[in-house]
This record gives structure tokens, C-alpha cells and sequence, in this order.
């Protein structure tokens, strides 16, 4: 009788190494490297239109918009790399990774939507310092927001016009700024007026 061999979990230090040398990027799930796959057009599009909207509404706040390229270590020891993040404090140059985001935003994709609902959720709400996670969608004018509250449990809403209020002094950004040029998805009736 044969069976297949359990793969051994790498170390993050294993993995940051290794990960470093590759052309492509992979997230550390479960003690596995996986490798992030390509995204759509919109999918950058609304990317770069939240980090755009957020970079300068956080000057001065001492806290400071990241993009997909910047790890997020969880709790879990699993290792991602959120869409964009927000993360407040002092910050070296030469950090590997954010271990205290305050805001986390994922773009569904197809590909990505179970992740981003299922496992990266369940994470990211372990996460002290987290107070607001959303989930941005491609095809539609939508944004799932879920928030601690002040007893620390999560409240989902589901937000498809005006504004996003952060947990950040009192920075919002709106769906038309996420949705910006995306052809898709079109403009709300008030972008017009």
C-alpha cells in the first residue's frame, strides 16, 4: 500500500527566503507557499483607484496606505498579500511584513472570491488590531464591509452607493472613487449631477 507524502510546513524564514527569489509572488498558507495568480484589468484598476484615494487623505495621520506588493504576516502564520492595506505607527524601510493593519481590502476575482470570503476572512478577524476588512467586488458596484464593533464582534454590511467611513480620524472614500474609470461597473446617478 502506498500513500502520499505529507508535504513538510516551511518556516517563514524558509519561505521569506525562498519567496524573495521568485518572479512571481506566492502567499504562506498553511506551512505552503501558493502563487498568486494574474489579475483583470479592472481588478488593478480599482486596486490603484482605492490606494490613490486613500494616499492623501492619510498624510499627516501618522498612519499609511499600502499596496498589493506589501505582506501581511497573520496571526495564523500564514502570510498574504492583501490588495491594499492600511497600517498606522512607525514603519522601517527594510520590514519584511505589517503584523497591525487597521484596514485590509481584497478585490474578488472569480479565482479569488472562496479565499477572500472563506479563509482570508476567518484571519484577518483575528487580527487585534483590525477594525474593518472589505471585500471589493469587480463586476458590480458593491463593497462588503465588516467591522468590529465596540464588543469586539464583526458586523457585516453591504455598501453599493456613497461612502466608506474608516476607522482612520475621519477618512472615507467612496464607490465612485473605487470604481472610477472601470468600464463595467457604471457611475452612480449622483456622479453624473
Amino acid at each position: 500500500m502506498s500513500s502520499t507524502p505529507v508535504a513538510r510546513a516551511w518556516t517563514l524564514d524558509q519561505y521569506l527566503d525562498w519567496e524573495e527569489r521568485q518572479p512571481v509572488k506566492h502567499e504562506l498558507i498553511d506551512g505552503q507557499p501558493r502563487m498568486m495568480v494574474g489579475s483583470r484589468i479592472a481588478h488593478q484598476k480599482i486596486e490603484t483607484n482605492i490606494v490613490a484615494a486613500l494616499h492623501p487623505r492619510l498624510r499627516g495621520s501618522g498612519c499609511r496606505v499600502f499596496g498589493d506588493a506589501t505582506k501581511l504576516k497573520a496571526p495564523n502564520g500564514n502570510v498574504y498579500y492583501p490588495d491594499a492595506m492600511v497600517a498606522c505607527g512607525a514603519r522601517g524601510d527594510q520590514d519584511r511584513w505589517i503584523e497591525d493593519p487597521v484596514v485590509l481590502v481584497e478585490v474578488i476575482s472569480p479565482g479569488s472570491e472562496a479565499d477572500d470570503r472563506g479563509h482570508k476572512l476567518l484571519a484577518y478577524q483575528v487580527i487585534s488590531s483590525l477594525p474593518a476588512y472589505l471585500i471589493v467586488a469587480q463586476a458590480e458596484r458593491r463593497v462588503d464591509v465588516y467591522r468590529r464593533d465596540d464588543e469586539g464582534r464583526w458586523r457585516h454590511e453591504i455598501v453599493t452607493s456613497g461612502s466608506i467611513n474608516l476607522p482612520v480620524g475621519t477618512v472615507a472614500v467612496s464607490l465612485d472613487e473605487i470604481y472610477e474609470d472601470v468600464a463595467a461597473v457604471p457611475p452612480s446617478a449622483a456622479a453624473g449631477a
